[in-house]
């Protein structure tokens, strides 16, 4: 005679994976890279030209804007402006 085991415990749920999207990534500061910077109440787009690093000192990028202006900004401002 053979018998049918049943249990009495519930099934176990279903396993759901989730997954944690990607981060965005981070814009790459480079020579060509386009900027773009507030300055008083607008915004002026710009791009990167050169970039240089004395020895023991912070990056720094050369921008230059679409009215002609440029600046040079540490590499942490300028990444921050990156698009």
């Amino acid at each position: 005679v053979k018998r049918k085991l049943t249990l009495d415990k519930p099934a176990p749920p279903p396993v759901v994976a989730t997954a944690t999207p990607p981060a965005a990534p981070v814009p790459e500061l480079a020579v060509g890279a386009s900027v773009r910077k507030k300055f008083g109440t607008r915004f002026f787009k710009g791009t990167v030209t050169e970039l240089w690093q004395e020895p023991g000192e912070e990056l720094i990028a050369h921008i230059v804007y679409e009215d002609g202006d440029e600046e040079d900004l540490g590499a942490e401002e300028a990444r921050a402006c990156v698009v």
